[in-house]
Formats: structure tokens, sequence, C-alpha cells
């Protein structure tokens, strides 16, 4: 309980970094301090259309200190629902009239948009990881663990 004028209380740094309101004007960030998270290793044993999605989603965050060693198995469990919508659409296509078909394909597809939005591969969700910086605010890193929850 906060005294007399405590108002609300501060979030954490890793908070507004996660919630994407990271204010590189108000708050700052040392990566130096967080230290070497390493980098996503693409799995053994992806099909075609997951190691293709793999390397797309790799090829975007490249750079950023977006990615961590960590957020391998959520990157891949992402590739994976993107090859089974993949097999599921093809096969809507043969059977649209099919119910376990067509269901297939929407179940697989909101997997797939659930963890695509966590790893900003629509234009706002990518904002929030990428943020647009101006001027000298350019060098400032902002991670997000786009795995969690």
């Amino acid at each position: 309980m906060g005294g007399f004028g405590s108002g609300p209380r501060r979030k954490a740094l890793a908070v507004h970094i996660a919630d994407g309101t990271l204010r590189p004007d108000r708050q700052t960030l040392d990566m130096a301090s967080i230290g070497d998270l390493g980098e996503p290793t693409k799995p053994r044993g992806l099909d075609k259309d997951a190691s293709a999605m793999w390397d797309r989603i790799i090829k975007g965050h490249k750079g950023k200190g977006t990615l961590a060693t960590l957020d391998t198995e959520f990157i891949q469990a992402a590739c994976e629902a993107w090859s089974l919508y993949r097999k599921a659409l093809k096969e809507a296509k043969v059977s649209p009239c099919e119910k376990a078909v067509t269901n297939a394909v929407k179940s697989y597809l909101g997997m797939w948009e659930a963890m695509a939005r966590r790893l900003g591969l629509n234009p706002v969700d990518r904002v929030k990881i990428h943020p647009v910086s101006k001027g000298k605010q350019s060098g400032v890193s902002n991670r997000k663990n786009v795995g969690a929850g």
C-alpha cells in the first residue's frame, strides 16, 4: 500500500518490453546487462513448408535482438502449425464440403495466427516487436520475449 502521493507503482522494464510500451526517451535498456541470449537453432525434421516458414521468420528478426535460443521450440511450433494449415488447405481444395477438413483448416489457421502475432508476422504486431525509431533512438535495442503467453 502506498502512502500519500505514491500513485500507481512503476512497471518493470521487462513488462514495458513485453507489452511493447518501451519508450526509449524515458526508459533505457542496456543489452550488455541482459547478456548473450543466443539465437534460435533450426531443428532437424521440419518439412518443406515448415522449413521455408522458419527461414522467413528468422530472416525477419535477423540483427534485431528479438529472438533468443529459448524461442527455438516456440518458432518450431509456429512453423509446424503453418505446415499443418497448408496440408489441410490442400485437402479442403479437393473436398471443400467435407466438414472435418474445413474444421481442420480453421483450427490450424487459428493456431498459426495466434503464434504469428507473438512473432510479429503481421504489420500491427510487427511494430510492437520492432518499433520504428527516430533519430538518435535508433541505437536502442528493444527485446521482447516472443514465446511468452
